[in-house]
């Protein structure tokens, strides 16, 4: 017995004991990891089959076999397809893709691309599902969850929105862009009631410049009164120079005489509604104004919406841009157009 006490006591004994725990815990989180790598790729391939509804065409197979899988250039030819706007042939590639025995990273990868081919594809509901599911394998995603943001944003869920955001704003975006798509989601959340509260509106109205012409051209279609009392508070009437230029007639002229707001009184005269003693602030409407005392020839304006990040230009107002997905980017761009005159035109 004595014996077997000074074998326990021996520091070589202690540190083959030490050493086999070490051994032990190596070896079962070696294991473990095993299995939760195989578990996740078993997860990610169920996941994968909930989408085989999406029949893989026979030009998406024969390109696989093709190309050998090499996913590079798999990847470019379905990044090409999504680029030119055809969707649907670039989410069969991408499920044509998904079929072959990828490592958990790229089937992330590819889940992820597939998403955002459906959420410019307009299938909001696949592509949160989607999202969510690479959410759940990579949590600290930045661009899944921005495109998460913006899914629910579109399926009008405002307040899953504001949580995505959140988790962004632990991922470290921006102060500025937080702030500016707080405000807009709140904004969106609020015009969405039956009956929106003037306070709240004007709170987040207050809270950042950029938000101030998408709440008014919210307002002039929710509230006239509201509208002209943000518009008349304001010095920066040229930005919203086409709602302006679509009022009815009676509501200008009103506005315009209560009012020293110059830009109204402008407009006013350059649709030949009243005479004023200078001239316009804004070339194109001393133009049409120009136009309107000499008679003969008639214009009218034109506008368009440029993007400030990506450069694109669009026909009508957009609250974020259809390319690039900036938000509230839209800056307004117009010109003077010829007035045909309908009357003399025949229909035979």
């Amino acid at each position: 017995m004595g014996e077997l006490f000074k074998f326990f006591r021996d520091p070589l004994f202690g540190v083959a004991i030490l050493i086999a725990i070490i051994a032990f815990i190596v070896l079962a989180t070696y294991f473990w990891n095993l299995h939760t790598r195989k578990k996740q790729e078993d997860s990610l391939k169920d996941f994968s089959r909930l989408f085989e509804s999406v029949s893989v065409d026979e030009i998406a197979r024969e390109t696989l076999l093709k190309l050998g899988e090499s996913l590079p250039a798999l990847r470019f030819l379905a990044e090409t397809y999504f680029r030119i706007g055809d969707y649907e042939r670039s989410i069969k590639l991408y499920m044509a893709i998904l079929e072959c025995d990828l490592e958990s990273s790229s089937r992330l990868n590819f889940l992820y691309s597939l998403g955002e081919v459906y959420y410019y594809a307009g299938f909001l509901e696949r592509s949160k599902k989607i999202l969510l599911e690479v959410l759940k394998n990579n949590p600290r995603n930045p661009e899944a969850l921005s495109l998460l943001m913006r899914s629910y944003e579109a399926l009008g869920l405002y307040d899953e929105a504001l949580d995505a955001l959140s988790c962004l704003q632990e991922l470290g975006l921006p102060e500025k862009s937080e702030r500016l798509n707080r405000g807009y989601l709140n904004l969106k959340k609020i015009f969405q009631q039956n009956q929106p509260q003037k306070k709240e509106i004007f709170y987040w109205l207050e809270s950042d410049s950029r938000l101030w012409t998408f709440v008014l051209e919210k307002l002039q279609a929710l509230q006239r009164d509201w509208f002209w009392e943000a518009y008349l508070t304001q010095k920066r009437s040229e930005e919203l120079l086409d709602l302006l230029w679509n009022l009815p007639k009676d509501e200008l002229l009103s506005r315009a005489e209560q009012t020293n707001n110059l830009i109204l009184k402008d407009v006013c005269a350059a649709k030949g509604f009243m005479q004023i003693q200078n001239h316009c602030y804004i070339f194109e409407l001393e133009v049409l104004r120009s136009l309107q005392i000499l008679g003969g020839v008639k214009g009218d304006l034109e506008f368009s919406y440029r993007c400030e990040e990506c450069k694109g230009s669009y026909p009508l107002r957009f609250e974020r841009c259809l390319s690039c997905g900036a938000l509230l980017s839209g800056e307004l761009t117009y010109k003077i157009r010829k007035v045909r005159d309908e009357n003399g035109l025949s229909f035979l």
